[in-house]
């Protein structure tokens, strides 16, 4: 028992010098600290679904279009573009598996459904117009992102069909994969083609393990002048 609480407390990131507070059990037999972390986690995956989902006004206009196929149709849809993570291609491959999924669904059902789903701003109408469709939103990215955290979202290099500016909602500044090398903790100006003092904010990379992975975090830029109004 006690090697599996330790196993399961590296597995959601407890520290192991702290084997005292958290791999000892508590002399009233209670539960440890690790433990209760771990219930907790399990309670926190199961209950993460929305209690509220179908009550939204979008879900329950849905419901009452296509009935009880079209709620199941527009869960899929927004698990399936959760686990991959914030888009997902729009294409045939996709369509035919979301009809095998859910039986007595058809493939015209399933794409009034999706054109409701942009229609209501669940997804991108524009997104899903283009010449290679995506099923994604604004709101999707957001979650995304809070949901992988903004340590791992600074250390991604590539942001397609994105929608939000990760700059100003959540200070992140895409982090590039470049030989030369730029230094630490110097702020930097964000757009190079505008002048310094023009820019309401500055980044400073950080240090990472890999020398060419350049990762930044956002600051205010104090000489920051705003344009008057001529």
């Amino acid at each position: 028992m006690l090697f599996e609480i330790k196993r399961a407390g590296r597995r959601f990131g407890l520290k192991r010098h702290n084997a005292d507070k958290f791999y000892c059990r508590r002399p009233s037999g209670g539960l440890t600290f690790a433990e209760t972390t771990i219930r907790q986690q399990q309670h926190t995956n199961m209950t993460s679904f929305d209690p509220d989902f179908f009550e939204r006004e979008e879900i329950t206009a849905i419901g009452g279009e296509f009935g009880p196929l079209g709620e199941l149709a527009a869960i899929r849809l927004l698990c399936e573009v959760c686990r991959r993570g914030y888009y997902m291609p729009w294409d045939t491959i996709r369509k035919m598996s979301i009809i095998g999924k859910i039986p007595g669904l058809t493939p015209d059902m399933l794409d009034a459904i999706v054109a409701r789903m942009a229609e209501y701003g669940i997804f991108s109408r524009r997104r899903l117009r283009d010449t290679d469709p995506v099923l994604t939103s604004a709101d999707l990215q957001r979650r995304h992102i809070r949901r992988i955290g903004l340590a791992r979202a600074r250390r991604i290099t590539s942001w397609p069909h994105l929608l939000i500016d990760l700059t100003a909602e959540f200070g992140i500044i895409p982090a590039t994969v470049s030989g030369d090398s730029e230094p630490f903790d110097t702020p930097l100006p964000v757009d190079t083609r505008l002048p310094r003092r023009m820019q309401p904010y500055l980044k400073i990379r950080l240090r990472t393990s890999d020398p060419r992975l350049h990762v930044y975090r956002r600051i205010r830029n104090p000489d920051y002048c705003p344009r008057q109004p001529s």
